[in-house]
């Protein structure tokens, strides 16, 4: 059972099928289904592996701005301690 589809209704859409468009139509038809699926899955996965590298890329350049500030920091911090022992 496929979707809710029993057999017979299976084989009655396959009957419709060639009654409408022909057994020579039926082949070509699929391919040209079988490509659009294809190129939909591939255009699916290209966008979702950019928006994920896009997500990747911002978290990267977060942690590049905190080892940035964090490194200004510690330079303040030894700053601010010299210029304590220069004055005692």
């Amino acid at each position: 059972m496929i979707g809710g589809l029993g057999w017979p209704e299976i084989l009655l859409i396959g009957v419709a099928l060639l009654v409408l468009f022909g057994a020579k139509k039926l082949p070509e038809i699929g391919k040209s289904l079988g490509r659009g699926l294809r190129e939909f899955k591939k255009a699916t996965n290209e966008m979702s592996s950019s928006f994920s590298d896009g997500l990747k890329n911002d978290e990267n350049k977060k942690s590049d701005e905190n080892v940035i500030e964090t490194t200004a920091q510690t330079e303040d911090v030894k700053k601010s301690k010299d210029e304590t022992k220069a004055s005692v």
